[in-house]
């Protein structure tokens, strides 16, 4: 709706701001190769969000995306803030790029991971029931929290490092055929992954 930018629909090279209180619903193809910044909810039903550039969730911004694709390309950042929320609903998020994320991610459908994803500083990525996330990139859990709630997480070749929470209780499954380093400030609970063992890494100095 072009009234909810003002008059015009912004083109892909264009900044783009959602303020507090809006709500853009999306239904069919938009991209962005600029930044984007989103105080407000944005609500992808069964469009596809097509990131180039730079798409920053902030405090209370919301991203819901129901039945639809969210793509981040090559060289493209999604920054979810803290008191961000990203919401993925029967959709799929396909990352070749970076996602950093001190928010929350809620997880009830595919993540598909090829590229970097850095959980930091308390942020939580919950992969609830129905949830399946594939990694063959980077996850970094810098200092955050992953709850695997009857979810699945399928590390495929990729590499997951441990310095915060992982959480895999109850009937859940972590396939590992990659790598998952533990370090000294990193715990997990519940379930051993099937597959390849964790490694259990410290990087203190001895004397």
């Amino acid at each position: 709706d072009p009234t909810t930018w003002g008059g015009a629909v912004p083109g892909a090279s264009d900044d783009k701001m959602i303020p507090v209180g809006i709500t853009v619903t999306l239904s069919s193809v938009v991209s962005n190769s600029a930044q984007f910044d989103n105080f407000g909810t944005i609500d992808n039903s069964g469009g596809t969000i097509d990131n180039y550039g730079t798409i920053n969730n902030n405090f209370g911004g919301i991203i819901t995306n129901n039945s639809g694709i969210i793509t981040n390309n090559f060289g493209g950042n999604i920054t979810n803030n803290s008191g961000g929320i990203i919401t993925n609903n029967f959709g799929t998020i396909d990352n070749y790029g970076t996602i950093n994320s001190g928010g929350t991610i809620d997880n009830f459908d595919i993540i598909n991971n090829y590229g970097t994803i850095d959980n930091y500083n308390f942020g939580t990525i919950n992969n609830n029931s129905g949830g399946i996330i594939t990694n063959s990139g980077t996850i970094n859990n810098n200092f955050g929290i992953i709850n695997n709630y009857s979810g699945t997480i399928s590390n495929s070749g990729g590499t997951i490092t441990n310095y915060g929470t992982i959480s895999n209780s109850g009937g859940t499954i972590i396939n590992n055929f990659g790598t998952i380093d533990q370090y000294c400030d990193g715990t997990y609970f519940g379930n051993a992954p099937t597959g390849n063992p964790i490694n259990i890494l410290c990087d203190s100095d001895s004397d």
